[in-house]
């Protein structure tokens, strides 16, 4: 339980401590603070780009799809690269927090032993973007193929001169049941995605599959209810919350994948976040469902002590911001499973 004392310093100046180590921390980290974090796991974030529009393209590279600039060419490839992606970005507001010297000294010592949890707002804000962004996947294209961002007819290669037919299409959308059954389908459709350049004729050349080789290593189950992640253990270790006599069954089930609980997958669809779930592949550092751009780290700023603004209020206000943006990457690294 928090315990707050009577300050012995000055509680002003250890809130302008707090603000100015905050600073710092934003100021030294960047973008590297988004390292090995949820959003790391889903996204590229682009870190470098400040230009006002970003644009990136896919080309084929051998027998897979890699991301590249636009004004690159490759001389094993007859096809220019593909706009997936074009994302701006604006500023966004973090948090703001005051401070003033008329409050009581309870609200002054609650504000500052509040400050040092302030620090991982950059990560959960991102993360959010990124889950309201995926939450209209099912409504809103994309610029792989101009389908809806999940669909059950993605082009495998929208290079091909097949065009859209059933030879040249994968889902990323996929309805089936939280059994092992179901399970079973949906690791098979993911590891048994062709690569582009061997849709129809095995004959003559073996297929390649990108995502044959999923481990828990790189494939990841996203889940927005708690009671999702229980199914899946009571399919894949029963014994973990059944004695084996009494247990559905007494064997594992067959799994390459790490189960991950999102609470703020629920926060986003509510009505939904029971029914399904976001299979995140990350075998292929270049290609990511969700392309986010972070052309600056965040900034912190302050009304001045003594300031007008401050006189007239008798209160001090302390803003950060981020600037962000975010839009859809390569469809086939984020797998929506919806439960029938």
């Amino acid at each position: 339980m928090p315990v707050f004392a009577r300050a012995v310093g000055n509680p002003a100046q250890e809130f302008n401590s707090h603000v100015t180590g905050l600073s710092r921390v934003f100021a030294k980290h960047g973008t590297l603070m988004f390292k090995d974090t949820l959003s790391d796991e889903i996204a590229i974030i682009d870190g470098v780009s400040q230009t006002a529009v970003q644009e990136y393209g896919l080309a084929i590279e051998g027998s897979t799809f890699r991301a590249m600039a636009l004004s690159e060419s490759l001389t094993v490839s007859e096809n220019p690269p593909k706009l997936i992606g074009r994302v701006g970005y604006k500023k966004h507001q973090l948090f703001g927090i005051g401070w003033s010297e008329l409050d009581d000294e309870f609200t002054k010592m609650a504000r500052v032993q509040s400050m040092p949890s302030l620090s991982s707002k950059p990560q959960t804000f991102m993360l959010n973007q990124i889950l309201q962004l995926l939450t209209l996947g099912e409504s809103t294209t994309c610029l792989y193929d101009g389908k809806n961002f999940f669909s059950t007819t993605h082009l495998l290669d929208p290079f091909s001169d097949l065009g859209d037919v059933a030879a040249n299409q994968w889902p990323n959308l996929i309805t089936q049941p939280q059994t092992h059954a179901g399970w079973d389908a949906v690791f098979q459709s993911m590891t048994r995605r062709p690569g582009p350049g061997h849709l129809i004729n095995t004959d003559t050349a073996a297929a390649f599959l990108p995502d044959r080789g999923l481990t828990g290593a790189n494939l990841s189950i996203w889940c927005g209810d708690a009671a999702v992640i229980s199914q899946f253990r009571k399919m894949w270790k029963p014994g973990s919350l059944y004695a084996v006599a009494n247990g559905p069954e007494t064997r594992e089930s067959y799994t390459q994948a790490t189960v991950q609980y999102v609470p703020e997958m629920f926060s986003h669809d509510t009505a939904n976040a029971s029914n399904y779930v976001y299979c995140v592949i990350r075998n292929e550092p270049e290609l990511r469902g969700v392309y986010c751009r972070v052309p600056h780290a965040p900034t912190i700023t302050q009304t001045g002590a003594g300031s007008d603004v401050e006189v007239k209020t008798q209160r001090r206000e302390v803003m950060a911001y981020q600037t962000f943006g975010r839009g859809f990457g390569f469809p086939f690294k984020i797998v929506k499973w919806k439960f029938s």
